[in-house]
């Protein structure tokens, strides 16, 4: 086996690990680097965090829903204008 000078890393890295740093990069370096205990006030927190992260995702699938809706208006109406002009015109 060819070894390019990459060391192995000592402990892999799961999937789960993986999943939660993607999902809050602070509570992963909490967990995992500070090796923060897991208090009442932290799991509070954990909650209050996971409620914010669900209302963010609703603002943000609600936002790309009303700019679809201004897009596809901006749309029509500029093929209202398209056909007003060319009915104009003849």
């Amino acid at each position: 086996m060819l070894n390019l000078g990459m060391a192995k890393p000592s402990d892999p890295i799961r999937v789960s690990e993986l999943a939660e740093f993607v999902y809050c990069r602070r509570a992963w370096w909490l967990k995992m680097v500070r090796k923060a205990p897991s208090c009442p006030q932290a799991r509070e927190a954990q909650s209050e965090g996971e409620i914010w992260h669900q209302e963010q995702g609703s603002r943000i699938a609600r936002t790309d829903a009303l700019s679809g809706a201004g897009y596809s208006a901006l749309l029509i109406a500029l093929l209202l204008l398209v056909l007003a002009v060319w009915g104009w015109l003849r």
